[in-house]
């Protein structure tokens, strides 16, 4: 029998061996964001604020229960005044301002990195791990044991948008209230050219639900309302919604963290 000592040596061996792989697939997972310039970085402007959020109150906390509440419900002026509060009020200043039509190689772009490590040791990358706003890759990390931490947050994102378009709407603001899904719709385009399956489904899901919230308050408007838009603020959404500008789908890699994260458990590039 091999002795329990030599054994125990090959073990250790070939449990750093498999460590110093799986480091090199993450890094390979990392490297489709380090080409995005620093001042690009979506998730450097956006995360540091929505952790300042303010918890989202009960009867909007889901996307699907935030886009349906009516103004002037029993539960509306608590969704109103979350979505008027300063911190929520950032949040949206920051997502128009990372969503603005650049279809330059230099447009806005996700680039949080996969792992702890990943985010540095600096004041910013350790508060955004205690607030969860990461990829977290367990012990030892690896891209098959990824947890989307920062997920549910980016859904109180979409929660906030649906407040904000359901108050404009109520005002009159017709072409603010799509102004402002159109950003998020352009956010969840952002988040479908991740690497990992679950990210890029939640951008998917995120610009389709959204997209149907655009319409249906352009419908409410024309048959229900004041018909407030004009034709010249339905062309310039249009107009922006255009298939081939921003929102252009053909653009859409299938993700490839899975397959990265698989050749990482089978010890193999």
């Amino acid at each position: 029998m091999m002795p329990y000592r030599l054994l125990a040596c090959l073990l250790a061996v070939l449990l750093a061996v498999h460590a110093v792989r799986a480091e090199d697939h993450i890094a390979t997972a990392n490297a489709a964001y380090r080409t995005i310039q620093q001042a690009k970085r979506s998730d450097l402007i956006l995360l540091p604020l929505v952790a300042k959020m303010d918890a989202t109150p009960a009867p909007i906390s889901t996307p699907e229960r935030a886009m349906l509440i009516p103004a002037g419900s029993s539960a509306w002026s608590a969704a109103e005044a979350w979505a008027m509060a300063a911190p929520q009020r950032a949040v949206l200043q920051a997502l128009d301002r990372i969503t603005q039509e650049d279809t330059s190689p230099q447009a806005f772009a996700f680039g949080l990195p996969y792992g702890s490590d990943a985010l540095g040791s600096g004041p910013d990358g350790i508060a955004l791990i205690r607030a969860n706003l990461y990829v977290e890759l367990g012990s030892p990390p690896l891209l098959a044991a990824a947890k989307f931490l920062y997920l549910p947050s980016l859904d109180h994102v979409a929660c906030l948008v649906h407040v904000e378009a359901t108050r404009l709407a109520a005002e009159g603001k017709v072409a603010e209230a799509i102004e402002v899904l159109t950003d998020l719709v352009f956010f969840g385009r952002q988040m479908a050219d991740r690497q990992m399956f679950e990210e890029c489904r939640w951008g998917i899901r995120t610009m389709a639900v959204t997209l149907d919230r655009v319409r249906d308050i352009a419908y409410v408007d024309f048959r229900f309302g004041s018909r407030t838009l004009s034709t010249e603020q339905i062309t310039s959404i249009l107009e922006r919604l255009r298939p081939e500008g921003m929102i252009n789908i053909e653009r859409i890699q299938f993700p490839r963290g899975e397959q990265i994260g698989r050749a990482s458990c089978r010890g193999r590039v």
